[in-house]
């Protein structure tokens, strides 16, 4: 049976599906708090500097989460430590950081023998690769992110809002935002398989920029949010099988797509 009526027919092709919608999952529950708290800056950066302990664990052959997680862990301790110093310059350092990593990490594939192909591997992402492991890492990050999402909602919406009317009832706020700012280094470290490193920030930043035009509470907002970002993903892994296209570009065209008809249709009513 063919692939793209029965994706289910070949563990290839599933896994690269299911891997697909939990990276929308994950984006769409932490996307709006990339929206309400400016983070989409931190999330460039990470994902761009990524490219350095990729390349990293690719010339000692080491597995890439043994190097991206705690490559990830110091980059979000350190956005942390400059966000409590309210440093005004933060997104110009990030932005050094973007181009200093990414540089960084180009010129070892490029000293150590690797080629255009294993550049545009890492820039662009290819799901069709992702392991049983990474996988199942995928499934546990997915339901924590979840679940902390869930259980700390009311705090997260309070501090994006009003930080200190947060600190006035006793929300812990260096704490939160450094939860917050480690779950979205996390969500960015598995969107890398299926965006690569370029686009990532398009799955992350589309399903709640499309869900806030249309959402009248937080609620809905999160909600609709999630909902766009497994559909987004998915309808995207499906029309690249379907057009022969690679599929991190066409999950990120199509991003594009439903957000300028959502802002049309927005701009419209």
């Amino acid at each position: 049976m063919d692939i793209i009526t029965n994706p289910f027919a070949d563990p290839l092709y599933s896994g690269s599906l299911l891997a697909s919608a939990l990276a929308g999952l994950m984006c769409g529950l932490i996307g709006p708090y990339f929206v309400w708290r400016k983070l989409s800056n931190y999330a460039n950066a990470l994902s761009h500097a990524a490219l350095t302990p990729l390349a990293v664990a690719k010339i000692y052959q080491l597995p890439m989460l043994s190097v991206l997680v705690p490559f990830t862990l110091l980059f979000s301790l350190f956005t942390h430590w400059l966000g409590n110093r309210k440093n005004p310059e933060m997104d110009s350092v990030l932005s050094i950081l973007f181009a200093g990593f990414m540089a960084l990490g180009l010129l070892l594939i490029v000293t150590t023998g690797g080629g255009s192909s294993e550049a545009i591997h890492y820039l662009f992402g290819d799901i069709l690769l992702i392991s049983q492991t990474d996988l199942i890492l995928m499934i546990v990050t997915t339901l924590i992110t979840a679940l902390f999402v869930i259980s700390q909602k009311n705090k997260l919406v309070l501090l994006s809002l009003n930080p200190e009317f947060a600190s006035v009832y006793g929300v812990k706020s260096h704490l939160q935002n450094l939860l917050l700012i480690l779950f979205c280094g996390l969500v960015v470290i598995f969107c890398l398989s299926l965006m690569g490193i370029i686009l990532t920030t398009s799955l992350l930043l589309v399903p709640a920029m499309t869900a806030q035009l249309f959402s009248k509470t937080l609620r809905q907002h999160l909600l609709l949010s999630s909902l766009l970002g497994v559909l987004i993903s998915c309808t995207g892994w499906w029309l690249a099988l379907e057009l022969d296209f690679p599929i991190g570009p066409s999950i990120a065209f199509f991003s594009l797509v439903v957000f300028s008809l959502a802002s049309m249709k927005r701009i419209k009513t």
